[in-house]
């Protein structure tokens, strides 16, 4: 059991499969790890022994995957094909149960997908100071920092704008609602002395107790989507995409149309096994009868731990200590060759190859710090264009939000005097 805990430290899945190998046209052994962020396949120390080849190598980022699928390898044997962004495929097969393989590497890769949305506006900058990295000079950069910097600037008040203008355009939307709901209070008002006739309200009217909620009477319950799979005893039921609840009266499974599968209270829950930050396993014992267990596995799961610790402190196990758990995996190469191969050893240069080497590099870093480049040329040339294409349009938004402000201000007090109105209709009949 210590093996596994130590492993998993790492890894939130491992399984042994086959990975094809395109340079070699041929399939390799190995085994494929799962990590939030990284997709790991090595292959078996007894076929390279075997085959005396080198050892076959893959790190693949996840943020760089652009699809995962299920295929069929020679129309026979089922599959999993993942695309890179740059175009390269993989092809894996061989899994004991692919689809429960398949939904855990694209449960991470969805996870994945929505934050590099949210973080590609806020990256922009960074990324495009990348094509013409080798011909910098000093100048050139400090200029196109310096656009850049107004560029992240402006798409900063670009989309402030535009979110401004969506509030402007909901409210001009509700006061167009408020005007429909005023002119059926003012044919109701116009009616109302022929309705009540010589009719009089009570002198005192007694008012409903108002109720008030506060914080405290809003029950706490954070859900997520994970995968969890079913287990009565040595049955284990095939993985399903669900919701796992955590409240302060226990833990539920939801399907994804709100059904409620099953319920854990308080007091039903005989243990929770922290496997990783981002798998546990929930288990209630009976007596007589097989532990009912569910195993759930989610990206989102570390940030809920500490809800777990707060409510279910004496029942939380972890099968490694909690420190662990915020330990780095590792530093893969992403430049590096999907497969490893050995090192070589390079010869060492004389000692006038390397004065030459030093005069020629000293020479050309004062020709880079003395101009700019044309490569920095263009790219200013660019991203200023760039930079008056987008301060038109923040004009243009500009003159249609104020003229919205214009018909929002005319609107509003049209609907106030129209209030007014019908307040000394109401004030008139209730005398």
């Amino acid at each position: 059991m210590a093996t596994v805990s130590e492993f998993r430290e790492y890894f939130v899945r491992s399984w042994n499969a086959m990975y094809y190998v395109t340079s070699l046209q041929k399939w390799s052994n190995g085994q494929l790890c799962l990590s939030p962020n990284l997709i790991h396949f090595k292959s078996n120390d007894l076929e390279i022994s075997s085959t005396g080849e080198n050892p076959i190598e893959l790190y693949l980022n996840v943020s760089q995957i652009s699809s995962i699928c299920k295929v069929m390898s020679s129309f026979v044997f089922p599959a999993i094909k993942i695309t890179q962004i740059n175009g390269e495929w993989h092809w894996f097969s061989s899994f004991e149960n692919r689809n429960e393989v398949f939904l855990l590497i694209n449960h991470f890769f969805q996870k994945r997908a929505c934050q590099n949305v949210l973080s590609s506006s806020s990256s922009l900058s960074s990324s495009t100071l990348l094509p013409y990295d080798h011909q910098r000079t000093k100048m050139g950069t400090e200029l196109l920092q310096s656009v850049y910097d107004s560029q992240a600037t402006l798409q900063k008040g670009a989309v402030s704008l535009v979110e401004q203008g969506h509030q402007l355009r909901n409210a001009a939307v509700k006061m167009e609602e408020i005007h429909e709901d005023l002119t059926v209070a003012e044919r109701i008002t116009k009616g109302i002395n022929s309705w009540l006739g010589r009719w009089k309200l009570p002198p005192t009217v007694k008012a409903d107790e108002l109720i008030l909620v506060r914080d405290n009477d809003i029950p706490d319950v954070w859900d997520i989507e994970a995968l969890c799979s079913k287990i009565i005893g040595c049955r284990h039921e095939n993985q399903n995409i669900n919701v796992f609840r955590i409240s302060g009266d226990g833990l539920s499974i939801i399907d994804m149309k709100q059904k409620l599968l099953h319920h854990f209270k308080l007091s039903d829950i005989s243990c929770i096994k922290v496997v990783s930050p981002w798998e546990i396993f929930v288990t209630q014992s009976f007596i007589g009868q097989p532990d009912l267990s569910f195993n759930v596995i989610s990206s989102s799961l570390p940030s809920l731990l500490p809800k777990l610790e707060q409510y279910f402190k004496r029942k939380i196990e972890y099968m490694n200590p909690p420190d662990s758990h915020q330990t780095r995996h590792f530093e893969p190469h992403w430049d590096k060759p999907v497969v490893k191969s050995l090192k070589s050893k390079s010869t060492p240069k004389s000692l006038s190859d390397n004065v030459n080497d030093r005069e020629q590099l000293v020479v050309s870093t004062e020709k880079q710090k003395s101009i700019i480049s044309d490569a920095e040329i263009s790219e200013l040339t660019s991203t200023l264009a760039n930079l008056k294409s987008l301060a038109l349009d923040i004009q243009v938004e500009q003159t249609e939000q104020l003229t919205v402000i214009d018909s929002l201000t005319q609107s509003v007090t049209k609907a106030n005097d129209r209030i007014q109105s019908v307040n000394k209709v109401i004030n008139k009949n209730n005398k």
